[in-house]
């Protein structure tokens, strides 16, 4: 299709306010929203994974996109805090890799508002010391 989702998570979504309205009484319902969960959780693992391939690979540009998209498509998942992070660091790596001053500096302005918002978010975690890590040494090349 010419869609840019990687998983049709909003049908997922739905199905539990289909069978509810549908069957309200349903002794099916709380099953059907225990199913529904895992299904979208192991999608939005999925979706990170893609973007965990390319991480490795070292392809910034393919990798950042498939963050943004599982971002978009699970964005209350438990693992979006590292997708934000890794996608703030694919940003930073594209930042370097950028011909022109004004890209560069796009790049790097986008993956640092990602990474602070991280920080800021996962304040005390271990994910949160990574990207204070991060801020503290990048930050200066902000100006």
């Amino acid at each position: 299709t010419g869609s840019s989702r990687i998983f049709d998570g909003g049908a997922l979504h739905q199905i539990p306010a289909a069978v509810d309205d549908r069957f309200p009484d349903s002794e099916y319902l709380p099953e059907v929203k225990k199913l529904r969960t895992k299904a979208v959780g192991r999608l939005a693992r999925a979706a990170v994974g893609i973007g965990n391939f390319y991480w490795k690979q070292k392809e910034w540009a393919a990798a950042e996109r498939r963050y943004e998209l599982a971002i978009e498509e699970f964005p209350s998942s438990p693992l979006m805090p590292k997708a934000r992070f890794r996608r703030g660091l694919c940003l930073w790596e594209l930042a370097l890799a950028a011909e022109d001053d004004a890209s560069r500096e796009a790049l790097r302005a986008d993956a640092l508002l990602l990474v602070k918002a991280v920080a800021a978010s996962e304040d005390g975690s271990r994910l949160g010391r990574k990207a204070g890590a991060f801020l503290a040494k990048n930050s200066l090349s902000e100006n």
